[in-house]
């Protein structure tokens, strides 16, 4: 049996974790842009300014959305199945469940 096949789990495993990542990153620029129009509204009572704000934010969370994506893709490629990946995709679901926690209280 050839070596790269004994590694087929961990990458499909690692692929399936980074997939899973990104789409959950890309629907939390909907709620982080839910969530800036809450709490603009709930501060100041001007409508069009909190609509230009949520329109701002999805340009800025787009970008960081793709750099995210990018540079994950490429970390784990390079990390597939070491340590470093793990905690990096500990660390990238943490933050996700910290916003989508944030934006449940809110």
């Amino acid at each position: 049996m050839p070596g790269w096949t004994k590694r087929l789990p961990i990458v499909a495993l690692a692929f399936f974790l980074w997939l899973v990542s990104v789409v959950v990153a890309l629907w939390q620029i909907v709620v982080v842009q839910q969530l800036l129009l809450r709490l603009y509204s709930r501060l100041w009572r001007d409508y069009w300014t909190g609509v230009v704000l949520r329109d701002a934010s999805v340009i800025v969370l787009g970008i960081a959305w793709l750099a995210l994506v990018i540079f994950t893709a490429e970390y784990h490629w390079k990390h597939v199945g070491q340590r470093v990946s793990w905690r990096l995709f500990a660390w990238v679901f943490g933050v996700e469940a910290a916003i989508l926690a944030v934006a449940a209280v809110v």
